[in-house]
């Protein structure tokens, strides 16, 4: 995994584009902007929905931030660090409090945890060597590798894999009618990653003649110039690290241009921004087109096209370069015809305990306007049942549960429609197959979206700013479709989707903040008088709570940040608007207590607070679903109260608690325990303990 700083141009989070690599912004994006008091900063991880959004960090700019966390203010690194590891896919946890996702904020941190580290890796691996270091290792004069590419402007890919990384490669100035005036030897880390590395050239001697080193991670571009190279000379290059730090490691490219006498200059082509695009050149460099137990991807011959009688056969690339293990496939292709259909073949994986699933995504590369659209067949060209999780915006992604293990299956891309601007361009096309749990969008509601009159209107009541991702299909029909469309409190649309009968649903992101919204439904047809129509939907943010306040109810003097899982949401029309419908999400999550737990020598008549990701129901709170227990295990008499501004139940002890005893909170989870307003119910009991003083 690399990571890198590369300008953003300012489009506001959720344009549509490419899911990573858009040449306009980065793949995690933070900003500030105004939020609630109850949120601290929110990200939406990764989604197989393929938007942009996946990865964007959004802190509140009301808050006060700092290096170092002190005088009432949160440690920014610390509460980026917890959000970064959210948006590449890990899950906030609430027992390893050494760990950078422990739920709550406990102060400022210096980096990972082992187990954070060993939970990335379970996601992405570790890190591999380089493509030239998968036989025999360049990182000698020996073994140097030559710079693949034109004689006049060769250049590779590659990575420093660890701090005491080096490679080592070797080149040879042309000779030419006109002579070589000047060599320029470049290491490029600009959009690739953070490396802060070590550029050094050698004569065919091995006497250095040019050397350079970054000083910075935010700027590691090296050059090298040598004036009137020796032509038909061979010369030597090592790249290495400057740093034994984490900035020690990443991807680069190298490559060496030539001045002419003549004034003319060849070279390389500058790095795509885009990792799998740079996989590619260096795979294709190589002179590697297979990849072995990993990627099985052929074009089979597509129909007919525009009356040629004949099949259009796509040169297919695939990588032999180690890929991430979070996506078992990586392929570009390119719609050049709309009637072209690409098909791909992929092996399903063998001996894996429990069902397996595949999840297939398809998106627009390059900023090309495909809207494209997956279909997956068995090896006996059966259609497989599949479940589209996502469509628009140039991306569309469907899933296969419980796949045959070992078995074999057909993707094809085609255009979604085969006329217009959308029926062709590049595209990426990424797939995996999984065992962790399918993503769900849960129904919110269905009808008939009349076509004349009023609309079907509804209320979405949202308790904190959220990323929504809906999904609206029309039932049944051609020649028809619905329209939602979501209202501010004074009116205003502020999100607007369609979808269209015979076509598969359509989704959309949309980042809504705290509010009381109208949502409503029409229907457009020439041959009924209603539509009929079904809405889904899911949180895909996760929030950061407001900082954990003192046994006396002031601020936390170190700051405090929680993470939960996103917030409940409904949808509730008026009573006048037809019938009720419900959108009901995650469990509510205890995202802070205090004290904190394993506490000692904690107050004997301090309280206890408790705070949860989201608005509770306060008449859930009772003395059999929140319970303070002595070592005995014997209930102690108790108050509690509910701050609705904090999420806050707050359980005061009757009498003064015994010295150093240890006793333990417990919130009921379940049907018979604590609830938020719609009803969700924890999924499971919430303990903790702690030891009282003298």
């Amino acid at each position: 995994m690399n990571v890198a700083v590369v300008p953003d141009n300012g489009a506001p989070f959720g344009t549509a584009g490419a899911v990573q690599g858009d040449a306009r912004f980065g793949d995690i994006r933070i900003a500030a902007v105004p939020l609630p008091a109850n949120t601290v900063a929110t990200n939406t991880g990764f989604q197989w929905s393929g938007s942009t959004n996946s990865g964007d960090i959004v802190l509140n700019s009301n808050d006060l931030f700092s290096i170092g966390g002190s005088n009432g203010t949160y440690d920014l690194y610390s509460v980026v660090l917890h959000e970064s590891g959210d948006a590449l896919g890990l899950l906030d946890q609430t027992t390893n409090r050494n760990s950078a996702q422990y739920a709550t904020y406990i102060g400022p941190r210096t980096g990972l945890s082992p187990g954070d580290v060993s939970d990335i890796q379970s996601l992405y691996g570790s890190r591999n060597l380089d493509p030239y270091e998968q036989g025999q290792a360049n990182n000698s004069f020996a073994t140097a590798t030559a710079l693949p590419g034109p004689a006049t402007g060769p250049s590779a890919m590659s990575d420093i894999a660890n701090p005491s990384d080096a490679d080592y490669f070797s080149f040879t100035v042309p000779a030419s009618t006109s002579p070589v005036q000047s060599a320029t030897v470049a290491l490029t880390t600009s959009g690739l990653s953070s490396l802060q590395g070590t550029l050094t050239v050698y004569d065919s001697a091995h006497n250095v003649v040019g050397s350079a080193a970054a000083t910075s991670p935010l700027n590691g571009n090296l050059v090298v110039t040598l004036a009137n190279p020796v032509a038909g000379a061979q010369y030597y290059i090592a790249a290495g690290a400057n740093t034994m730090s984490v900035f020690g490691t990443g991807s680069y490219q190298i490559g060496v241009s030539f001045q002419y006498a003549n004034g003319t200059t060849s070279g390389p082509a500058a790095p795509s921004t885009d990792p799998t695009v740079n996989y590619y050149a260096t795979a294709l460099a190589l002179g590697t087109t297979t990849t072995p137990a990993q990627v099985a991807a052929q074009l089979t011959n597509p129909p007919p096209l525009l009356g040629l009688g004949g099949a259009l056969v796509l040169p297919g690339w695939t990588m032999n370069v180690p890929t991430s293990n979070r996506l078992d496939y990586l392929h570009e292709g390119n719609i050049l015809l709309p009637t072209q259909v690409d098909a791909y073949d992929v092996k399903a994986p063998s001996n894996q305990t429990g069902p397996v699933k595949l999840d297939v995504l398809v998106y627009a590369a390059n900023q090309s306007n495909l809207a494209p659209q997956i279909q997956v067949f068995d090896a006996a060209n059966n259609p497989v049942s599949s479940t589209v999780l996502a469509n628009g915006n140039g991306a569309y992604t469907v899933e296969i549960a419980n796949v045959q293990q070992g078995a074999d299956y057909q993707i094809k891309v085609s255009p979604l429609n085969t006329v217009g601007l959308n029926a062709t361009g590049q595209y990426f096309l990424r797939a995996e197959f999984s065992t962790l749990p399918a993503p769900a969008l849960q129904k919110i509601t269905s009808g008939n979206a009349p076509t004349l009159g009023q609309p079907q209107t509804g209320t979405l009541q949202v308790l904190q700013n959220e990323m929504f991702e809906f999904m609206l299909a029309v039932n049944n029909g051609f020649l028809c479709s619905v329209q939602m469309t979501i209202l501010d409190a004074n009116g205003q649309p502020v999100f607007t989707m369609t979808s269209y009968g015979g076509q598969p649903p359509t989704t959309a992101y949309v980042y809504l903040p705290a509010g009381t919204y109208t949502v409503e439904f029409t229907g457009f047809s020439l041959l009924a008088g209603s539509v009929p129509f079904t809405l889904y939907g899911a949180v895909e943010s996760e929030p950061i709570g407001p900082q954990p306040v003192n046994s006396d109810g002031s601020g936390s003097g170190s700051g405090g940040s929680t993470s939960g899982s996103g917030s409940s949401q409904t949808a509730t029309p008026p009573s006048n608007s037809g019938p009720t419908y419900y959108y009901q999400s995650s469990s509510p999550v205890v995202t802070a207590v205090t004290p904190a737990p394993g506490s000692t020598g904690v107050s004997r008549s301090a309280p206890i607070r408790i705070t949860f990701d989201r608005a509770m129901d306060p008449t859930t709170f009772t003395t059999s679903t929140v319970v303070l227990s002595n070592s005995s295990g014997a209930q102690v008499a108790a108050t509690l109260s509910y701050d609705a501004n904090t999420n806050t139940v707050t359980l005061t002890p009757s009498v003064t608690l015994d010295a150093f005893t240890v006793y333990t909170v417990l919130v009921k989870g379940g049907s018979n325990g604590v609830k938020d307003p719609y009803g969700n119910t924890m999924s499971a009991d919430y303990t903790m303990s702690f030891t009282t003083g003298g």
